[in-house]
């Protein structure tokens, strides 16, 4: 192990491997990595007494859906994903992939670059 690198236990490694799992659906929208991702996420899982799912589940149910389906919505149920994820640099690139402002910063303003007219334009 290099002096970067942290020992990571097994229930913290099969929780980023979820965050992967859906950070790849994310970027590839395949059906077969939000399989991977709920696979994962029944793993991760308890059931409560009714024996209904719980939290990994229904948040993976609804992040995908979000990935999908960008709308009001989507953006509030990613923007509290985000803030739940502990390690910065896997919070960035789900930013950079949305393209969204960084829930964990408190000044509230936008972090993307204004829109272009078009490609060509310079800042």
């Amino acid at each position: 192990m290099t002096d970067g690198e942290v020992a990571v236990d097994g229930a913290e490694r099969k929780l980023r491997d979820w965050m992967f799992a859906l950070l790849r659906f994310a970027v590839t929208h395949d059906p077969q990595d939000q399989v991977n991702a709920l696979m994962l996420a029944c793993e991760l899982d308890t059931r409560d007494a009714s024996g209904e799912v719980t939290f990994f589940q229904r948040t993976t149910s609804a992040i995908c859906h979000a990935t999908l389906v960008r709308d009001r919505s989507s953006e509030r149920i990613l923007s509290q994903f985000f803030r739940r994820i502990g390690d910065d640099r896997l919070r960035g690139a789900f930013i950079a992939i949305f393209a969204m402002k960084n829930p964990a910063k408190s000044d509230g303003k936008d972090q993307r670059p204004p829109p272009r007219a078009s490609i060509w334009e310079r800042r």
